[in-house]
């Protein structure tokens, strides 16, 4: 009897350790990614982008801000956006979270805001110096819809970010573009 139950341990205990050989390995954060968090985060991470062009009653920012940090040793980032008038800054918009997945394969984005405003999806490298975060945002009570920004790099210190909306056809339309500059922070 006793060789028996030792029969089915080792069986047992054979099968779960050939199981755990079976097991995925999580992908390693790409090199790209690295890239991405470092640029956005160097340099105290802050960036700038003039609202002149889209300032209105309801909207009365005359500029936005986006301060980046890098977490986990710049395997990831967090960030947050505020506006700007007068020189005072707002409430924060946006609370943004960017990390690698290491099971999907993918860097992800997702963002909260106010009243349970939530963002999330896939970032992507398009080529050398785009990258594209394509996100479903939902609130309760609220639409859920498509949104794609288009990150592209035009310099050591600046950037531009376009955004597009997906229609119910599955086409993107074009939303706004903003130029971001880096605000050297001292200290």
């Amino acid at each position: 009897m006793k060789t028996l139950i030792a029969a089915l341990a080792a069986l047992a205990f054979g099968s779960v350790a050939e199981a755990q050989d079976d097991t995925p390995t999580g992908a390693a954060v790409p090199d790209w990614y690295l890239e991405h968090v470092d640029y956005m985060t160097r340099d105290g991470g802050r960036w700038v982008a003039d609202n002149s062009e889209y300032r209105s009653d309801e909207e009365t920012a005359d500029a936005y801000v986006i301060v980046f940090r890098p977490e986990f040793g710049g395997t990831s980032m967090s960030a947050r956006l505020f506006g700007v008038t007068g020189g005072e800054e707002s409430v924060d918009f946006w609370h943004f979270n960017g990390f690698w997945d290491p099971v999907a394969h993918e860097a992800m984005l997702m963002q909260t805001g106010w009243g349970g405003g939530l963002g999330v999806g896939p970032t992507r490298q398009v080529d050398e110096t785009t990258i594209r975060s394509e996100q479903v945002f939902s609130s309760p009570g609220g639409q859920v819809r498509t949104e794609a920004h288009i990150f592209i790099i035009t310099g050591q210190d600046e950037h531009v970010t376009r955004t597009e909306r997906r229609v119910g056809d599955g086409e993107w339309m074009p939303g706004r573009t903003y130029t971001w500059v880096r605000e050297l922070v001292e200290g």
